[in-house]
Protein backbone atom coordinates (compact mmCIF):
# COMPACT_ATOMS: atom_id res chain seq x y z
CA UNK A 1 0.00 0.00 0.00
CA UNK A 2 1.23 3.47 -0.84
CA UNK A 3 -1.08 5.29 1.56
CA UNK A 4 -1.12 4.87 5.34
CA UNK A 5 -4.58 4.54 6.88
CA UNK A 6 -5.67 5.64 10.32
CA UNK A 7 -7.54 3.33 12.67
CA UNK A 8 -10.90 5.02 12.89
CA UNK A 9 -14.05 3.27 11.75
CA UNK A 10 -13.97 4.79 8.30
CA UNK A 11 -10.27 4.10 7.61
CA UNK A 12 -9.85 7.66 6.35
CA UNK A 13 -6.57 8.00 4.42
CA UNK A 14 -4.22 10.17 6.44
CA UNK A 15 -2.61 11.64 3.34
CA UNK A 16 -5.80 12.88 1.72
CA UNK A 17 -6.04 16.04 3.80
CA UNK A 18 -2.40 16.86 3.02
CA UNK A 19 -2.86 16.15 -0.67
CA UNK A 20 -5.87 18.45 -0.84
CA UNK A 21 -4.25 21.16 1.25
CA UNK A 22 -1.07 21.27 -0.79
CA UNK A 23 -2.92 21.20 -4.10
CA UNK A 24 -4.94 24.22 -3.01
CA UNK A 25 -1.80 25.95 -1.70
CA UNK A 26 -0.19 25.66 -5.13
CA UNK A 27 -3.35 26.87 -6.84
CA UNK A 28 -3.77 29.79 -4.43
CA UNK A 29 -0.17 30.88 -4.92
CA UNK A 30 -0.60 30.95 -8.71
CA UNK A 31 -3.66 33.17 -8.38
CA UNK A 32 -2.09 35.43 -5.76
CA UNK A 33 1.25 35.85 -7.49
CA UNK A 34 -0.18 36.26 -10.98
CA UNK A 35 -2.78 38.59 -9.49
CA UNK A 36 -0.10 41.14 -8.66
CA UNK A 37 -0.55 42.21 -12.26
CA UNK A 38 -3.84 44.08 -12.48
CA UNK A 39 -4.56 42.69 -15.95
CA UNK A 40 -4.75 39.18 -14.52
CA UNK A 41 -8.22 39.83 -13.12
CA UNK A 42 -9.52 41.01 -16.49
CA UNK A 43 -7.67 38.59 -18.74
CA UNK A 44 -7.03 35.24 -17.08
CA UNK A 45 -9.75 32.63 -16.70
CA UNK A 46 -8.10 31.28 -13.56
CA UNK A 47 -8.95 34.49 -11.73
CA UNK A 48 -12.57 33.28 -11.65
CA UNK A 49 -12.36 29.53 -12.25
CA UNK A 50 -10.01 28.98 -9.30
CA UNK A 51 -13.19 28.90 -7.22
CA UNK A 52 -14.39 25.87 -9.19
CA UNK A 53 -11.13 24.08 -8.40
CA UNK A 54 -11.60 24.85 -4.72
CA UNK A 55 -15.20 23.64 -4.62
CA UNK A 56 -14.37 20.43 -6.50
CA UNK A 57 -11.37 19.69 -4.27
CA UNK A 58 -13.44 19.91 -1.11
CA UNK A 59 -16.15 17.81 -2.76
CA UNK A 60 -13.59 15.17 -3.76
CA UNK A 61 -12.19 15.09 -0.24
CA UNK A 62 -15.59 14.43 1.30
CA UNK A 63 -16.69 11.96 -1.37
CA UNK A 64 -13.51 9.92 -1.02
CA UNK A 65 -13.75 9.86 2.78
CA UNK A 66 -17.38 8.74 2.63
CA UNK A 67 -16.66 6.08 0.01
CA UNK A 68 -18.90 7.66 -2.63
CA UNK A 69 -16.62 6.60 -5.45
CA UNK A 70 -18.93 7.06 -8.43
CA UNK A 71 -19.64 10.66 -7.46
CA UNK A 72 -15.90 11.18 -6.92
CA UNK A 73 -15.21 10.08 -10.49
CA UNK A 74 -17.79 12.51 -11.86
CA UNK A 75 -16.15 15.36 -9.95
CA UNK A 76 -12.68 14.42 -11.19
CA UNK A 77 -13.98 14.38 -14.75
CA UNK A 78 -15.02 18.00 -14.37
CA UNK A 79 -11.60 19.04 -13.04
CA UNK A 80 -9.80 17.36 -15.94
CA UNK A 81 -12.04 19.05 -18.49
CA UNK A 82 -11.66 22.37 -16.70
CA UNK A 83 -7.87 22.47 -16.64
CA UNK A 84 -7.42 21.26 -20.21
CA UNK A 85 -9.76 23.89 -21.65
CA UNK A 86 -8.51 26.64 -19.36
CA UNK A 87 -4.87 26.06 -20.28
CA UNK A 88 -5.61 25.68 -23.98
CA UNK A 89 -7.57 28.93 -24.20
CA UNK A 90 -4.99 30.84 -22.15
CA UNK A 91 -2.17 29.63 -24.38
CA UNK A 92 -4.11 30.45 -27.54
CA UNK A 93 -5.21 33.95 -26.47
CA UNK A 94 -2.82 35.13 -23.74
CA UNK A 95 -3.48 38.85 -24.14
CA UNK A 96 -7.21 38.79 -24.65
CA UNK A 97 -9.89 39.66 -22.14
CA UNK A 98 -11.97 36.97 -20.48
CA UNK A 99 -15.02 38.02 -22.48
CA UNK A 100 -13.07 37.72 -25.73
CA UNK A 101 -11.86 34.25 -24.78
CA UNK A 102 -15.35 33.07 -23.90
CA UNK A 103 -16.80 34.43 -27.13
CA UNK A 104 -14.01 33.04 -29.32
CA UNK A 105 -14.08 29.58 -27.76
CA UNK A 106 -17.76 29.15 -26.90
CA UNK A 107 -17.86 25.87 -28.88
CA UNK A 108 -14.99 24.47 -26.82
CA UNK A 109 -16.62 25.44 -23.53
CA UNK A 110 -19.91 23.96 -24.68
CA UNK A 111 -18.43 20.65 -25.80
CA UNK A 112 -17.84 17.58 -23.67
CA UNK A 113 -14.73 16.54 -25.63
CA UNK A 114 -11.17 17.31 -24.51
CA UNK A 115 -9.36 17.07 -27.85
CA UNK A 116 -7.57 20.32 -26.95
CA UNK A 117 -5.21 18.30 -24.72
CA UNK A 118 -3.13 17.34 -27.75
CA UNK A 119 -2.39 21.03 -28.40
CA UNK A 120 -1.24 21.95 -24.89
CA UNK A 121 2.29 23.36 -24.82
CA UNK A 122 3.89 21.66 -21.80
CA UNK A 123 7.32 23.16 -22.45
CA UNK A 124 8.68 22.74 -18.91
CA UNK A 125 8.35 18.97 -19.22
CA UNK A 126 10.21 16.48 -21.34
CA UNK A 127 8.44 15.30 -24.47
CA UNK A 128 7.89 11.91 -22.83
CA UNK A 129 6.32 13.37 -19.70
CA UNK A 130 4.21 15.84 -21.66
CA UNK A 131 2.84 13.04 -23.80
CA UNK A 132 2.18 10.94 -20.74
CA UNK A 133 0.17 13.69 -19.11
CA UNK A 134 -1.89 14.18 -22.25
CA UNK A 135 -2.48 10.44 -22.54
CA UNK A 136 -3.27 9.89 -18.86
CA UNK A 137 -5.59 12.88 -18.62
CA UNK A 138 -7.46 11.49 -21.60
CA UNK A 139 -7.56 8.02 -20.06
CA UNK A 140 -8.81 9.32 -16.71
CA UNK A 141 -11.42 11.42 -18.47
CA UNK A 142 -12.59 8.42 -20.47
CA UNK A 143 -12.89 6.24 -17.37
CA UNK A 144 -14.76 8.88 -15.40
CA UNK A 145 -17.09 9.51 -18.34
CA UNK A 146 -18.58 6.09 -17.62
CA UNK A 147 -19.98 7.65 -14.45
CA UNK A 148 -21.09 11.02 -15.81
CA UNK A 149 -24.23 9.45 -17.26
CA UNK A 150 -25.98 6.17 -16.56
CA UNK A 151 -23.96 3.34 -18.10
CA UNK A 152 -23.93 -0.46 -18.04
CA UNK A 153 -20.50 -0.35 -16.37
CA UNK A 154 -21.83 1.82 -13.56
CA UNK A 155 -24.86 -0.42 -13.08
CA UNK A 156 -22.81 -3.63 -12.99
CA UNK A 157 -20.35 -2.19 -10.49
CA UNK A 158 -23.23 -1.11 -8.25
CA UNK A 159 -24.73 -4.61 -8.43
CA UNK A 160 -21.36 -6.17 -7.63
CA UNK A 161 -20.93 -3.93 -4.59
CA UNK A 162 -24.41 -4.80 -3.35
CA UNK A 163 -23.83 -8.53 -3.83
CA UNK A 164 -20.60 -8.24 -1.86
CA UNK A 165 -22.32 -6.29 0.91
CA UNK A 166 -20.15 -3.26 0.18
CA UNK A 167 -21.93 0.06 0.64
CA UNK A 168 -20.76 3.64 0.94
CA UNK A 169 -20.69 3.57 4.75
CA UNK A 170 -18.64 0.39 5.04
CA UNK A 171 -14.91 0.03 4.80
CA UNK A 172 -13.35 -1.05 1.54
CA UNK A 173 -9.70 -0.35 2.21
CA UNK A 174 -8.24 -1.47 -1.11
CA UNK A 175 -10.57 0.74 -3.10
CA UNK A 176 -10.00 3.68 -0.78
CA UNK A 177 -6.24 3.36 -1.17
CA UNK A 178 -6.62 3.18 -4.96
CA UNK A 179 -8.82 6.28 -4.95
CA UNK A 180 -6.34 8.31 -2.89
CA UNK A 181 -3.47 7.28 -5.17
CA UNK A 182 -5.64 8.22 -8.14
CA UNK A 183 -6.43 11.63 -6.67
CA UNK A 184 -2.82 12.52 -5.97
CA UNK A 185 -1.71 11.47 -9.46
CA UNK A 186 -4.52 13.42 -11.12
CA UNK A 187 -3.79 16.46 -8.96
CA UNK A 188 -0.11 16.30 -9.93
CA UNK A 189 -1.06 16.31 -13.62
CA UNK A 190 -3.55 19.14 -13.11
CA UNK A 191 -0.96 21.21 -11.25
CA UNK A 192 1.55 20.64 -14.04
CA UNK A 193 -0.96 21.99 -16.55
CA UNK A 194 -1.93 24.91 -14.29
CA UNK A 195 1.75 25.88 -14.15
CA UNK A 196 1.74 26.05 -17.95
CA UNK A 197 -1.29 28.34 -17.99
CA UNK A 198 0.22 31.12 -15.86
CA UNK A 199 3.29 33.30 -16.50
CA UNK A 200 6.57 31.43 -16.24
CA UNK A 201 7.85 33.49 -13.31
CA UNK A 202 4.83 32.54 -11.20
CA UNK A 203 5.68 28.86 -11.43
CA UNK A 204 9.35 29.58 -10.74
CA UNK A 205 8.53 31.64 -7.68
CA UNK A 206 6.49 28.74 -6.26
CA UNK A 207 8.78 25.77 -6.91
CA UNK A 208 12.00 27.61 -5.99
CA UNK A 209 12.41 28.78 -2.38
CA UNK A 210 14.22 31.95 -1.37
CA UNK A 211 17.49 30.10 -0.81
CA UNK A 212 17.15 28.24 -4.09
CA UNK A 213 16.01 24.95 -2.57
CA UNK A 214 12.97 23.13 -3.89
CA UNK A 215 9.68 23.97 -2.27
CA UNK A 216 8.86 21.52 0.53
CA UNK A 217 5.36 20.39 -0.39
CA UNK A 218 3.58 17.13 -1.05
CA UNK A 219 3.75 17.37 -4.82
CA UNK A 220 7.50 17.69 -4.79
CA UNK A 221 7.26 13.90 -4.74
CA UNK A 222 5.63 13.87 -8.18
CA UNK A 223 7.94 13.17 -11.12
CA UNK A 224 6.07 15.74 -13.22
CA UNK A 225 6.50 18.49 -10.65
CA UNK A 226 10.13 17.44 -10.15
CA UNK A 227 10.74 18.00 -13.87
CA UNK A 228 9.17 21.43 -13.67
CA UNK A 229 11.33 22.17 -10.64
CA UNK A 230 14.42 21.12 -12.63
CA UNK A 231 13.44 23.55 -15.40
CA UNK A 232 14.40 26.37 -13.03
CA UNK A 233 17.87 25.07 -12.17
CA UNK A 234 19.27 27.99 -14.16
CA UNK A 235 18.25 30.43 -11.40
CA UNK A 236 21.20 32.21 -9.78
CA UNK A 237 20.08 31.42 -6.24
CA UNK A 238 20.42 27.72 -6.99
CA UNK A 239 23.94 27.62 -8.33
CA UNK A 240 25.85 27.36 -5.04
CA UNK A 241 23.86 24.31 -3.92
CA UNK A 242 22.68 22.88 -7.22
CA UNK A 243 24.25 19.44 -6.75
CA UNK A 244 22.50 18.97 -3.42
CA UNK A 245 19.19 20.24 -4.82
CA UNK A 246 19.38 17.77 -7.70
CA UNK A 247 20.33 14.89 -5.39
CA UNK A 248 17.42 15.61 -3.05
CA UNK A 249 14.99 16.01 -5.92
CA UNK A 250 16.08 12.74 -7.47
CA UNK A 251 15.40 10.82 -4.27
CA UNK A 252 11.84 12.06 -3.85
CA UNK A 253 10.06 10.66 -6.91
CA UNK A 254 7.12 8.54 -5.82
CA UNK A 255 4.33 9.03 -8.35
Amino acid sequence: MNVLLDDDSRQKPLELDRITQDFLMGLAYCVRDAGRESDFWKHHLLSYLAQDFIESCFSLLRLAIEGMFNAYRREMRFLIELIIKLCYVEQQMPGSTIDEKIEQHKKIFGSSTISEKSSLDLYMLSEKSGNQIREDLGRQYGISSNYAHLSTRQIRERIARSNNDVVAEQDNIDERVAVVNDIRYCYAMILAVIFHSVPNHVTGNWVVGRNGASNEWYFGRSRFIAEIDAYFDYKAERQSSLDEIQRTRGSRGEF
